[in-house]
């Protein structure tokens, strides 16, 4: 299948245009790093300085709650994602953790 007439042109105009694009800006930049003096030179350190990711934003519980702090978004993450079990009956015996006697027959197949 052929690809429509000037198509060439419009991917190379394309091209064109995000190269003077890109050269405005380095010239803008560059015009207004040397022309920057005092308070400017300081807020041209924090505007090119690496900033740190947080490792997560504050998260809500199903209560509402913001967590903000990494122990607080820890718990709603456990708590959302491993909720308390129903409560139970068994208890193990103390002579080891086997099942009493018909409460394991179901797994029983799958042992053979």
């Amino acid at each position: 299948m052929r690809r429509p007439a000037g198509i060439g042109r419009v991917r190379g105009a394309r091209r064109n245009l995000r190269r003077a694009i890109r050269n405005a800006k380095k010239e803008c930049w560059n015009k207004f790093l040397q022309e920057a003096k005092g308070g400017e030179v300081r807020m041209v350190a924090i505007y090119t300085a690496p900033k740190l990711n947080r490792t997560g934003h504050a998260l809500v519980d199903e209560e509402g709650n913001i967590s903000e702090s990494q122990d607080a978004r820890e718990a709603v993450i456990l708590k959302a994602h491993f909720p308390k079990g129903p409560p139970g009956t068994y208890e193990p015996s103390a002579g080891g953790g086997r099942l009493p006697a018909g409460q394991g027959s179901q797994y029983s197949s799958a042992r053979r």
